[in-house]
């Protein structure tokens, strides 16, 4: 699997932590960000140097994961992107919004098993 740099977003440390490490550990860049105000901001500097996004949906205030994945893709047009939730009320919704943006959602709980499988096929899309 080739390597590529990670915009990674999530507002919860646990979560951030497991998902960025584990991004490390497959061989991967990893900018990670527990506010998404700031990754924003980096997405506006550097956002062609990104291949991948991985976002949480929800995080409290801030900006969404919608709005991450869209400013990197207004940013560089070519990047992958999936969005991480537990929302699971609003199955369908996140589905077809995240559908509309052309990137893939998983949902919490999941393994790393599911998540490495996730980033590998974004990666060989990129």
């Amino acid at each position: 699997m080739k390597k590529v740099r990670v915009l990674a977003v999530d507002d919860d440390p646990a979560m951030l932590e497991v998902t960025s490490g584990f991004l490390r550990a497959l061989g991967h860049c990893v900018d990670a960000f527990l506010d998404s105000r700031d990754a924003l901001d980096k997405l506006k500097l550097h956002g062609l140097a990104f291949n991948l996004v991985v976002t949480d949906l929800r995080m409290g205030t801030n900006p969404d994961g919608l709005t991450v994945i869209q400013e990197a893709q207004k940013a560089n047009p070519r990047i992958k992107a999936f969005l991480v939730t537990g929302d699971v009320d609003c199955h369908n919704l996140i589905t077809e919004a995240v559908k509309k943006l052309g990137a893939k959602v998983l949902f919490k709980p999941f393994t790393l098993e599911s998540f490495r499988d996730a980033v590998e096929t974004a990666v060989r899309e990129t």
